[in-house]
């Protein structure tokens, strides 16, 4: 969410006046209903542009399927735009209706205004090899401070979304022993029962000593190309000879 107003903020003037239904990442029923009633937000005709069914996200399945029914209600035209896509498709797959798609021109001052509300995004857009000189920076730690004062003592729904449990679930399961006897997660939030937590700032904080197990979970993105670069390297040459490094979501 407070990315959703940095970004809106950036590219348009009436952010302010954008309805926000507060919807989890992990959807149910329930939630889609409550996007769903934003239509009355949405003045009748018009066009409603949501992500692509096909992209092969939860969530965003879950947002087509709300803008569809908002525009059935309202006579919008629904228009759909790739996300996820980007990950498993390339030119030409034949999973992706390339002869139902449109490209659309924006004008200059648009296009301007686009690449200011991504630019602070621009390590999670490129891989390090094909991006250019680094512009992007790392998020400082008032960025969190700012997050956790907005959202809480567990801003990311570490204890209780279904998103955080089927992730720990998942990673549990990929891990290649039961039991390890030093582990390291930088970014863990809140942490679980009997597990010291330690407020740092990685890559630069590293612990000492030797870990038989690393986990790196959705924290990459919040680096700059240098400190993605050093939290891998430090990852890898703080493990034991048997020592397990797993990354979790994008980049990590």
């Amino acid at each position: 969410m407070v990315r959703l107003q940095t970004a809106l903020t950036s590219s348009t003037q009436v952010a302010r006046d954008v309805p926000r239904p507060q919807i989890p990442d992990d959807v149910a029923t329930g939630d889609i209903d409550a996007a769903v009633a934003v239509a009355e937000h949405h003045r009748p005709g018009g066009v409603l542009v949501a992500p692509w069914r096909g992209d092969g996200h939860l969530d965003h399945e879950a947002a087509v399927e709300a803008a569809a029914r908002i525009a059935e209600r309202t006579g919008a035209l629904l228009l759909e735009y790739p996300v996820w896509a980007w990950h498993w498709a390339g030119p030409g797959d034949p999973r992706v209706p390339w002869a139902r798609t449109r490209r659309a021109d924006l004008a200059p001052e648009a296009v301007r205004r686009k690449r200011e509300a991504m630019a602070p995004y621009e390590i999670v857009l490129v891989s390090p090899e094909a991006a250019p000189a680094a512009t992007a920076r790392s998020l400082p730690a008032e960025w969190f401070d700012a997050f956790y004062t907005a959202g809480g003592d567990d801003p990311w729904g570490f204890t209780h979304r279904w998103y955080e449990r089927r992730k720990r679930a998942l990673t549990l399961a990929s891990l290649p022993r039961e039991r390890f006897a030093r582990a390291f997660e930088p970014g863990c939030s809140v942490g679980l029962p009997g597990v010291r937590v330690e407020r740092a700032g990685v890559p630069l904080d590293w612990p000492e000593g030797r870990f038989d197990l690393v986990v790196l979970s959705e924290i990459g993105y919040y680096c700059d190309r240098d400190d993605l670069d050093l939290l891998c390297r430090r990852a890898a040459g703080s493990l034991t000879a048997a020592g397990v490094a797993r990354r979790t979501g994008l980049l990590g």
